[in-house]
Parts: structure tokens; C-alpha cells; sequence
């Protein structure tokens, strides 16, 4: 509990550093007031988090409390650690990203082009000016031998890129007989203006959340350990009446920058069956008999982290979107077996146990003339070993979505999750070690998706 409590004061502590910096920054500097307000939405958010953690930490129901309250309140705090590290490391990381950002912003805002009007018997010279932008420019000129005239722009910003034809005149030429046409209106239909504006397209809004539920039907097997030996268990076994868990489906995308984005996905499910064994079953040296009560928990969690470049699209007018991204899986997995009128107790071998590998994926959407649209989701893990412990996982989400306005939009689709949790003796073996857990859930996911 001591150490437990440590980490997270100390997280907490850090994220209310970084809120006090956060609101510094919001305040000297409010050009960049949009990501610095969605930044230090994301660390208030962290913060009370780590508040709530600290508070269960220490108001926790003593050892007269009964077992079941103990043991619930030991399941509520089971992914606490990794809760509050992830937090910690999200903090951190928009602490470091949000100059950047900002900096990016102020960059393509002044990305701007200046021109200067010449007199009838000079050749009109355009020029680049590469901090500011204006129309005309009667600024005096630097004559450079064989090279352009440059001028220094007027105050007067313009925010469109902009297209300039031009001819060169050196004067032993006879100017082309086009050029003794009335002078050109850009304003006139059907006139070819040497003035053209292409405005770009407007982007997306810079963060889409989507948090839905999932029905998931969970299979598989794990090994449990405990005093009087090791079990290999079914679920299928362990199952009653209900074969399916409501779980949590939430992804996420922070734009960085017009070409980049954090992307997240989570899925996590809590398994709790109770009932009495229709047969005598031996656990190890223990011998359980037919009636014997027992309960089974397994909490069952999956994050994805990572950094998406992406490829085309993500504007409002674009029908098509396609981003890849890379980053590191971190999942969490423990279980516990219990029948109290045999005393037979098992939990996972390796306890409970937070699971780390990189992985890969993409990302895909599909846009037509009306409200509706297609998304596809997919992520697959590095099998590596690291530290020990390896993860062979694959994450399969798709699904329609509608429209409901210019901010929310429905979304149903399915989503599989396939994961192998495998165990080694050596840090870096390449070869052996044993399956500790293989599990899967699928099902069906309905959710809102909000962009703002």
C-alpha cells in the first residue's frame, strides 16, 4: 500500500506542476488559446484521476470489513498503477508538444507572398517575401544584376496561397501582339487572371473521440497458480447463463499537426462469475466436491499508443482518409479462482501483470454525398520479447457511421481482439518460454463519436 500510495502522490504531484505550467502558458500566450485550452483540458482531466486514485488508496476498507468488500475494492484499484503512469506520460507529453504546435501554427499563418504593380514601361516583377504578405508593395528596391527586384511588404496580411504568371521582357523583343488588348479584369467571366486565389481546404476539427459500448463474448484459456499447485483454465468452463460482458470501447486522435496525429485505442472488459461446481474437480493437491461454491474474476485490458502520419485527407471536403501509425501496446490481464468450502485459491501465475510490445496499424474512413460513412481500424503487435514477456496480438474495428451533426456522428460496427500473453526465462530468448494466457473477445460496438 506504502509504495502504492507513493507512486501515486507523486503523480499527482507532477500533473499539478504541469497544470499551474499549462495555465501560464494559456495566459501569456492566447494566439495559441485553442491547444493550449484542449492541453490543459487533458491534465485537469489527468488530475482528478490521480485525485480519485489517491483518495481510494487511502480510504480503503479496513481488514474488520468483509471479504467481499475487500476483495472489490482490491479489483477497483487493479489497474491503478499503469492507470496513473499512462496518465503521468500523456501529461507529459502534451507539456512537450504544445510549443511545437504552436509554433507550427504561427509558421503556416505567416507562409505569405508579396507582389509589387510595376508602371506601363517596366516589366511587372513578382517577388517572395518570406515573413509577411501584401497586394502592393511601393517600397524601393534592391536591383540585383541578372536577377529579381526585391521588396519589402506593407503590414497588410493575406492568407490564401497565390499563383503569378509572368512573362520576362528584356527589351530587344517586340512585346506580342496580346499584350495590345484592353487591360485584363480579373472580376470579367471567362478572363484568365493573373491574379488566381486557391484557397485550401478547411480541415478537421483537431480532436475526435469516440467512446461506445462493447458486448464483447470473451474465450479462451490462462494459467492460474496458487498454494497447492497450477491449473490450466477454460472459460468456457467457467461460464453460466450469461455469455457475453459489456466492455469499453474508446479511440482517439489528437491532431499535432496538419500531417500528424496521437492516436489511441482502448478496450477493456471485467469477467465475475459465481455458482457451484456440478462435479468433483481437482485443483492440484486440492479436491474440490460437487456443490462446492467458487468465484472467478479476470479483468481484461488493452491500450494502444501511437503516433499516426497521415497519408490523405482529413479535410471536410475529403471522401477518403488513410493514416498509418506505430507506436507500443500496454495491456493488463489478472485473474482469480476461488471456492472457499474446498479452500482451493488460484490466481494468475505471474500475478497481476501489465504486458508491454510495439505495434503497427492503420487507419481508414470512407465519406459519401449523405450522412453516412465506413471506418476500419486495424493494429497488429511486434511479438518480441521484452523484459521477459511477449504479446502476439491483433485488433480488428469497423464499422457505419452517421452523421447527426456537424460534431457528432453515430457509430456501430464489430471489433475482435486476439492476444497470446506469452512468458520467457531470459530477458532477450528468442525461442521457448510458455503461453500464460490466450484469450479473445468479440462483438458488436455502438458508440458517439465527437469531434471539437
Amino acid at each position: 500500500m506504502g509504495r502504492r500510495l507513493a507512486l501515486f502522490a507523486g503523480c499527482a504531484a507532477v500533473t499539478a506542476a504541469a497544470l499551474v505550467l499549462q495555465v501560464s502558458r494559456l495566459r501569456l500566450e492566447p494566439n495559441g488559446a485553442a491547444v493550449h485550452g484542449v492541453a490543459l483540458l487533458v491534465t485537469l482531466i489527468v488530475f482528478g484521476i490521480l485525485l480519485r486514485l489517491v483518495r481510494l488508496q487511502v480510504t480503503g476498507p479496513g481488514l474488520e470489513a468483509p471479504s467481499w468488500e475487500r476483495h472489490a475494492h482490491r479489483a477497483s484499484l487493479g489497474e491503478a498503477p499503469l492507470v496513473a503512469l499512462v496518465g503521468t506520460g500523456v501529461v507529459a507529453f502534451m507539456i512537450v508538444v504544445t510549443p511545437r504546435l504552436i509554433a507550427e501554427e504561427r509558421t503556416f499563418a505567416t507562409s505569405r507572398g508579396a507582389l509589387r504593380v510595376a508602371e506601363p514601361e517596366n516589366a511587372a516583377r513578382p517577388v517572395l517575401a518570406g515573413s509577411a504578405a501584401s497586394l502592393i508593395s511601393n517600397a524601393k528596391s534592391g536591383r540585383r544584376p541578372g536577377g529579381l527586384d526585391s521588396y519589402e511588404a506593407s503590414p497588410f496580411a493575406f492568407d490564401h496561397p497565390i499563383e503569378v504568371n509572368y512573362r520576362w521582357l528584356d527589351g530587344s523583343q517586340q512585346e506580342p501582339q496580346e499584350y495590345q488588348q484592353e487591360p485584363i479584369d480579373p472580376t470579367r467571366p471567362q478572363r484568365d487572371p493573373m491574379l488566381r486565389l486557391e484557397p485550401g481546404e478547411p480541415a478537421l476539427p483537431p480532436l475526435h473521440i469516440g467512446v461506445g459500448a462493447l458486448l464483447a463474448t470473451t474465450t479462451g484459456n490462462l494459467d492460474l497458480g496458487g498454494d497447492a499447485g497450477g491449473i490450466h483454465l477454460d472459460l468456457g468452463s467457467m461460464r453460466g447463463e450469461q455469455t457475453f460482458e459489456m466492455g469499453v470501447d474508446v479511440t482517439a486522435e489528437l491532431a499535432l499537426t496538419p500531417e500528424s496525429a496521437l492516436k489511441i485505442m482502448y478496450a477493456g472488459i471485467g469477467i465475475r462469475e459465481s455458482g457451484h461446481l456440478t462435479e468433483s474437480v481437482s485443483f492440484g493437491s486440492v479436491t474440490a466436491q460437487a456443490g462446492d461454491s467458487y468465484e472467478f474474476e479476470l479483468t481484461w485490458s488493452h491500450l494502444y499508443l501511437a503516433l499516426a502520419k497521415r497519408v490523405t485527407g482529413y479535410t471536410r471536403n475529403s471522401w477518403f482518409d488513410l493514416s498509418v501509425h506505430a507506436g507500443a501496446m500496454v495491456d493488463h490481464t489478472l485473474a482469480e479462482f476461488e471456492s472457499e468450502a474446498s479452500g482451493a485459491v488460484f490466481e494468475s501465475e505471474d500475478g497481476e501483470r501489465g504486458w508491454l510490445a510495439p505495434g503497427v496499424g492503420f487507419s481508414m474512413s470512407l465519406r459519401g454525398p449523405g450522412p453516412m460513412g465506413f471506418a476500419l481500424e486495424f493494429v497488429q503487435s511486434i511479438p518480441v520479447n521484452m523484459g521477459g514477456q511477449a504479446i502476439a496480438l491483433s485488433d480488428l474495428r469497423g464499422g457505419v457511421t452517421a452523421d447527426m451533426s456537424e460534431t457528432v456522428s453515430l457509430f456501430l460496427g464489430y471489433r475482435y481482439v486476439r492476444a497470446v500473453y506469452r512468458l520467457f526465462d531470459a530477458p532477450l530468448a528468442r525461442q521457448g518460454g510458455e503461453t500464460a494466457a490466450n484469450l479473445a473477445m468479440r462483438g458488436p460496438v455502438f458508440g458517439l463519436d465527437f469531434r471539437f
